[in-house]
């Protein structure tokens, strides 16, 4: 057997049989019909409707046969294809080319073939055939005649069905299209009535499709578009045919309003009669509510308060896009109004500080076209420098072609300088925290200060520092260290006429804002000589004398402000720091040395053993007599007993894990412990000692029985101390009951004696100084008493919910009249205080209140001020200020102000006072988990303030007084 050759046009024809779409199809009821038909004709038992596939016929329909499909191989109907001509077989088993094909020598036993080409689009796709068990002769010429023509009735057939269903596959596929369609699809009849309606009806309107079908079309218009769309129909009903569109508004079930673009087409039945109209709507309400955002967001950019300016989109390099507007923002940021700017680049606003590196890369996003975010410094109109942060974006048009640059500037120099204040300060920390580590690191003092001087030249940006020293008898300030001098200064010695040497004289930082004009120092030839325009000082404090002053000096003019001043202050306050360190460690060497010449002499052992329990030892001195009561002999090589039996059991392990730990580290290591002498008495042994060798260990032993006897001594000499100090504040307390008592019966006899009228003004004169005399030792005695409840841990207070607006408000009522005798103005602005409790004794917040209200008055001369202010602070705080305009105190005062018995010089001589009441103040405020303070400079009046925190409640709440729920708390 051999196979048929392939058609020369084999590619097309199996792309043919593949757009019939007809294989592997269940049977058909006119294939069926056709072939049941040829069967009857011609009188043969199996027709076949044979399509030749790539690898097999398959048979649409097969009369007579229960077989669907053979091998191609097999196929006598692949030779029909070759030649497109009817091919009759009339003897297979006579033909050579089927006589031992499987379908002759097996089931069905062909013997006669006919075989006609099913001819579709030019290519034979398969044939229509007739096959019979036994030979014949052939086919008539009306036979063959007839096998050709229902061959062409297949062909017509297939290409009718193949029609069919892609007529169905192309109305299911535009089905879908408008089923899954974003956009909302509906038609109408020629009354307007809605016929078919896709699914996003539902999506747009939210009514249900099916109960729309029927409805009018006009049904969900905005009233006011009903019109347009009414007159369009009826154009289309009147003949009209051309496509409008439009857009419209439509309301929704929920009772909102949308927007749709809307492609309105006249429908028309075959004979060309108007039978509908077509709506294609698509959803623009983001659109519309896009655009009035647009409008809105022109409205804006005219009023915003950011400046905008939008500019050519290129050229990118010089000269820079052109402006072609800005609002009024940039007007006021800048000066410049849009007649001024237009034409011309953004780049004119810039300037000498303007940072090359963000000039950079703003050009290099430019040139990509990319936005950009930057901040820089620009110059206003009348050459002031200002910040701006400024955001850059490219603009677009609908082709995607950059047209324009938008920028939205802001105005941030105080922002700036807010954060170059936070970077100066916390440079200038940065700076402390490095000295004093350096301080406190055992570094030489000259580093130390040399450290100092270029750090401070750097943090406040300055060409000269110096550090000086006074030194000898003769107090010469001599030069440490510096910045900025030329080579050598250092040593020399400075005149006492200069700044630092004025500093020092005023005890206090001295600013010097122009050399050229000081005059209370001689400035020499600062100025002239090196250019110095101006310069600051502060003294350096020692902890007995001051120890010199550190200067800064610049030749440029500039201000030094009191954050700067601050700064220099803390920088040489741990210089200060680091000079007594460093002598304190001098001091300490010297006793060490001290310490290990006594150590050398004193009696001790020396020894070398192993590292075992038992200490096992290869050499000791006969020191070791002295420490155990045993000789030297008797612990070699353990002869007689060993060193770590004679350790206290309890000493022993930790004595073992110690040791094992340094010399696994090789460390040295330092031992105390106890053992047990020949006599029977506990001895404390000092040892120091290292490894020598592997599992060797050498030091030496010392009794230090007698120093740890001392040291028990002062542990209960300190607790005697502590006893008589609890016994000191006892006496207080009962002296000053004891006092009291006869103080009250003077009081209220000089009390009576006041009352009477009638006795004589010498009398009363001296009646009102007993009084006064009574009153102030009085207060006195309580102060003490407070003191000393204080000091012992016995003073109570009751602390409650209370409202600190009332006791203010109640405190400064009483001080009111004794202010208006003093020919004094308080003020007083309690509201930031409205609703605020906080958790206090109510009687001593009023002790604190009077105190420092009573101070204020005492210490303001007549015609001052007095003023009263609270607020709560951002870290939930209630903050009380007392401010007055009296005299002042400088730092140093301060410093001192809160310590018992401790009154100002030049300010307690007209006044009365114990120099107990602020710091009752400041241990009563702290014991009630507050915090108290004070600012102040000379000749400025002070300002006192306290604050507590915040406790959760209202007025209503609050609770005062002996007839409160008060919890008594011991402090």
């Amino acid at each position: 057997m051999t196979n048929a050759p392939l058609p020369v046009d084999e590619a097309a024809r199996l792309n043919t049989l593949e757009q019939l779409n007809v294989l592997d199809t269940v049977p058909e009821e006119t294939f069926e019909q056709l072939t049941s038909l040829a069967a009857t004709i011609f009188s043969v038992p199996i027709v076949l409707i044979s399509l030749v596939d790539q690898d097999r016929q398959w048979f649409k329909s097969c009369y007579g046969l229960d077989v669907r499909e053979t091998d191609r191989s097999l196929s006598f109907c692949a030779y029909t294809l070759q030649s497109q001509e009817m091919l009759v077989v009339p003897d297979a088993k006579l033909d050579g080319r089927f006589a031992d094909n499987d379908l002759v020598t097996g089931d069905p036993r062909i013997r006669f073939y006919a075989g006609a080409p099913i001819v579709v689009h030019g290519h034979a796709v398969g044939t229509l055939c007739l096959i019979d068990t036994e030979p014949r002769v052939g086919l008539s010429e009306v036979e063959t005649q007839t096998l050709f023509q229902m061959a062409g009735l297949v062909a017509h057939q297939l290409l009718m069905r193949a029609t069919t269903e892609q007529r169905l596959a192309l109305k299911k596929h535009y089905r879908q299209m408008i089923e899954q369609s974003s956009d909302l699809i509906f038609t109408t009849d020629a009354a307007g009535m809605l016929t078919l309606i896709n699914p996003a009806w539902e999506e747009y309107t939210g009514y249900a499709s099916a109960d729309a079908l029927g409805q009018p079309a006009l049904m969900l218009l905005h009233a006011e578009d009903r019109s347009t769309i009414l007159e369009h129909f009826q154009a289309f009903q009147n003949g009209a045919r051309t496509p409008v569109r439009l857009e419209y508004r439509y309301r929704r079930r929920d009772g909102h309003t949308g927007w749709a673009d809307v492609q309105l087409r006249a429908l028309h039945d075959h004979r060309g009669r108007f039978e509908g109209m077509l709506c294609i709507a698509s959803e623009i309400t983001a659109r519309k509510e896009t655009q009035e955002r647009l409008q809105l967001l022109e409205s804006v950019v005219v009023n915003a308060n950011d400046a905008v300016v939008i500019t050519e989109a290129e050229p990118i390099d010089e000269p820079g896009p052109r402006i072609l507007y800005v609002n009024e923002a940039f007007t006021r940021m800048s000066g410049h109004t849009l007649e001024e700017v237009r034409g011309h680049s953004p780049r004119m606003l810039q300037g000498e500080g303007s940072d090359p590196a963000v000039k950079a890369r703003i050009r290099k996003a430019l040139q990509a076209w990319k936005p950009i975010r930057v901040e820089l410094l620009n110059y206003r109109k009348n050459g002031t420098p200002f910040w701006v942060e400024m955001s850059i974006v490219p603009i677009a048009n609908e082709k995607g072609w950059y047209t324009h640059w938008v920028s939205v500037q802001r105005d941030i120099t105080e922002r700036r300088q807010v954060e170059e204040k936070v970077q100066r300060q916390t440079q200038q920390q940065a700076v402390l925290a490095d000295l004093a580590y350096y301080a406190i690191a055992d570094r030489d003092l000259h580093s130390i200060l040399q450290r100092a001087a270029e750090q401070v030249a750097a943090a406040l940006d300055v060409e000269i520092t110096t550090v000086t020293e006074l030194q000898g008898a003769r107090q010469d300030l001599v030069i440490r260290a510096g910045h900025g001098w030329p080579a050598g200064t250092v040593g020399t010695t400075v005149p006492g006429a200069s700044l630092p040497g004025y500093a020092i004289e005023v005890g206090e930082a001295v600013v010097v804002p122009d050399m050229r004009t000081e005059t209370r120092f001689d400035v020499g030839d600062l100025p002239t000589a090196h250019g110095v325009q101006c310069g600051a000082s502060v003294v350096i404090h020692g902890l007995d004398a001051p120890y010199g002053a550190l200067c800064v000096k610049s030749t440029r003019h500039r201000s030094f402000n009191a954050e700067d001043l601050q700064f220099l202050q803390a920088v040489a306050n741990v210089l200060g720091t680091a000079v007594e360190h460093q002598r304190a460690a001098a001091q300490l060497k010297e006793s060490e040395a001290r310490y290990r010449a006594l150590v050398t002499n004193m009696p001790g052992a020396v020894y070398r053993c192993i590292l075992d329990e038992a200490w096992t030892m290869h050499y000791v001195n006969d020191g070791i007599r002295d420490i155990t009561g045993y000789p030297a002999a008797d612990f070699v090589l353990n002869a007689r007993r060993t060193l770590g039996s004679l350790i206290h059991p309890d000493d022993s392990p930790q004595v073992m894990a110690a040791v094992q730990e340094a010399v696994e580290r090789q460390e040295p290591f330092e031992l105390e412990y106890r053992i047990q002498h020949a006599d029977g008495t506990e001895r404390w042994l000092y040892e120091q000692g290292r490894a020598a060798s592997e599992g060797v260990i050498e030091g030496v032993m010392m009794d230090i029985t007698s120093r740890k006897t001392a040291e028990r001594g002062l542990i209960e000499a300190r607790e005697d101390a502590e006893r008589a100090n609890l016994a000191k504040s006892m006496f207080l307390s009962r002296v000053s009951h004891e006092l009291r008592t006869p103080l009250n019966a003077i009081l209220g006899f000089g009390q009576l004696i006041d009352r009477n009228p009638t006795h004589p003004e010498k009398v009363e004169r001296h009646n009102r100084q007993i009084l006064t005399a009574g009153r102030h030792l009085l207060d006195l005695v309580n102060d003490v008493m407070d003191v000393a409840r204080i000091d012992s841990g016995e003073m109570s207070l009751q602390l409650t919910r209370l409202c600190l607006k009332d006791a203010v408000e109640e405190c400064v009522a009483v001080v009111m009249p004794q202010a208006a005798r003093g020919e004094l103005t308080l003020s007083v602005d309690v509201e930031g205080l409205a609703g605020t409790l906080v958790s206090a004794d109510g009687k001593r917040l009023r002790q604190v209140l009077f105190n420092l209200l009573g101070n204020a008055v005492k210490y303001t001369e007549p015609g001052g001020q007095i003023g009263v202010l609270c607020w709560i602070t951002p870290e939930g705080q209630a903050r009380v200020e007392v401010s007055d305009t009296g005299p002042g105190m400088t730092r140093d005062e301060q410093a001192r102000l809160f310590q018992p018995f401790v009154r100002l010089e030049g300010k307690q001589s007209e006044k009365e006072g114990t120099g107990l009441g602020l710091s009752l103040c400041k241990r009563v405020v702290e014991l009630m988990k507050g915090q108290i303070g004070v600012r102040s400079d000379p000749g400025q009046g002070s300002t006192f303030w306290f604050e507590f925190p915040l406790v959760p409640g209202n007025n209503e709440s609050v609770a005062d007084g002996p007839g409160s729920a008060a919890q008594g708390v011991s402090a």
